[in-house]
């Protein structure tokens, strides 16, 4: 999303670009209330109003929102307001190199004569498909395991 895209956050709120935290909450909350689609409220405003409470109230959201306000939009050098030509349409009879059956060497049981087969170690956890063997890394063996609640 680029910064003509993004809706002031802080008139979408209503405050100042230099509220603090406690201002932008209460703004917030002001707006939910009135906007909030439980209490007949449009969800669009409530939506942009969350997007705006969750830029501004993060820091380091709220920072990068405020670089891309400020930052004047950027073109690219020598681009133009038009959108480039599409590339040429790919021409169907054309021949493609790798198309069509396999020729030059032996095929079938003859082309396969220099292969063995490999068993497969099932019991080697580097070669195991086991999801015991795959996630043994995501909890150290000496780490009892949580108990389960009952409700």
């Amino acid at each position: 999303m680029t910064a003509a895209d993004e809706p002031d956050f802080y008139a979408v709120l209503g405050i100042p670009a230099d509220a603090t935290r406690a201002e932008i909450v209460r703004a917030f909350r002001r707006r939910a209330l009135t906007h909030h689609p439980d209490r007949g409220g449009d969800t669009e405003a409530f939506q942009d109003a969350h997007r705006a409470y969750e830029t501004l109230s993060d820091p380091v959201r709220r920072k990068a929102y405020d670089r891309r306000r400020a930052a004047p939009p950027r073109s690219a050098p020598g681009a133009s307001a038009e959108p480039p030509p599409p590339p040429p349409a790919a021409d169907p009879f054309e021949w493609a190199s790798g198309a069509g059956p396999r020729t030059g060497g032996p095929s079938g049981p003859a082309r396969d004569q220099g292969v063995h087969a490999v068993s497969f170690p099932a019991h080697d956890p580097e070669s195991s498909w086991r999801r015991a063997d795959r996630f043994a890394w995501w909890r150290p063996v000496d780490e009892p395991r949580p108990k389960r609640r009952r409700h």
